[in-house]
């Protein structure tokens, strides 16, 4: 996923952003307690919070959150990335919960 395009929907508009990492979770998706995160190269602005993430072909890829800042991205201190809840995750944990 890293390196990977999505867009947002964001209040303005539909956003374009690059994923820049994914919280390793060492392929445990469904444990609410290890949430993973999808970290973008750029925030979009307050208020976004809530947006979906697209990954593309209309498959959502997280919740959009907020910013970050003095994040080190490739070796570079003092960036302000944007993060969103995985979306996969959501799901996967909603439905554990909410088991009859």
């Amino acid at each position: 996923m890293p390196g990977q395009s999505v867009t947002i929907a964001a209040s303005a508009g539909v956003a374009q952003r690059s994923v820049v990492t994914v919280t390793d979770t060492l392929g445990v998706i469904n444990d609410p307690y290890h949430p993973i995160k999808v970290y973008l190269d750029q925030p979009c602005q307050p208020g976004d919070s809530g947006a979906l993430v697209d990954s593309g072909a209309n498959e959502g890829a997280g919740i959009y959150l907020g910013a970050m800042s003095n994040a080190t991205v490739l070796g570079q201190p003092g960036q302000t990335v944007g993060f969103a809840q995985h979306l996969e995750q959501v799901f996967c944990v909603h439905r554990l919960r909410n088991r009859p």
